[in-house]
């Protein structure tokens, strides 16, 4: 899902950030979502912490992409 939604966008424009996703409950791992452009970056982080107080467990984090 992720591989997709962000090609279509890679092409396009390169997104320097990306929201993960982690579930504690049942993995480890971190997966990835969406990216977000520097503009974004602001607006990101508190749905980001608003999120993360709605949904516990899951878990959002925002990392700087590595394409």
């Amino acid at each position: 899902m992720y591989d997709r939604a962000v090609s279509g966008v890679s092409m396009q424009q390169q997104t320097p950030w990306r929201f993960e996703v982690n579930n504690p409950l049942t993995s480890s791992d971190w997966q990835p979502l969406w990216g977000v452009g520097e503009d974004q970056l602001a607006a990101s982080q508190e749905l980001r912490d608003e999120l993360n107080r709605i949904n516990a467990p899951v878990q959002l984090r925002i990392v700087r992409s590595s394409d």
